[in-house]
């Protein structure tokens, strides 16, 4: 059985070198830098050499994970983390006027189904809230590329989690 088979369509063929022309010598910016989707991504990004890598985090303890593994993994590329929630808006906007990323990866986001269906309120606010705040300070610095990290839930939305990253791909 081939994954194509399973997929119902062709697999998507990435161009490696134009990502590497998008980001090599960029600066970067990833919120939600300690979580899964978000740590994936900083390991592949620093693979094309961006210039600069902020690591947004607000959970301390995946950014002090995250901190020694980019320390002893990724030596040669500037790299700050910060601690922070992305709907700290006066504190995102002090990072955006301090690095003026280039690049952003949104990755930040409460994603946990049945956990967010009990939260509700938290989940709208942090994921809609949170993506307005990155969004409006990306384009109040200047950032060429936004990209918001979505997720499947969004096709056709039957809780708080799918309904809040619609309303942030809105």
């Amino acid at each position: 059985i081939e994954i194509s088979d399973l997929l119902g369509r062709d697999p998507v063929q990435i161009d490696y070198g134009s990502v590497e022309r998008a980001i090599r010598g960029k600066r970067v910016m990833i919120t939600g830098a300690g979580g899964s989707i978000g740590s994936q991504l900083v390991r592949q990004i620093m693979e094309f050499l961006p210039s600069k890598m902020i690591l947004i985090e607000k959970c301390e303890n995946y950014l002090f994970e995250l901190k020694k593994e980019t320390d002893e993994n990724y030596p040669h590329i500037e790299t700050v983390h910060h601690c922070t929630d992305v709907t700290h808006r006066k504190k995102m906007d002090r990072l955006f006027e301090r690095y003026t990323p280039e690049i952003i990866f949104h990755t930040a986001a409460n994603k946990h189904v049945p956990l967010m269906e009990c939260n509700k309120d938290e989940v709208f606010y942090n994921n809609v809230y949170g993506t307005k705040v990155v969004a409006d300070l990306a384009e109040k610095w200047g950032t060429e590329t936004f990209v918001l990290v979505s997720t499947d839930k969004v096709v056709n939305p039957t809780n708080a989690m799918g309904m809040s990253k619609k309303f942030c791909e809105m």
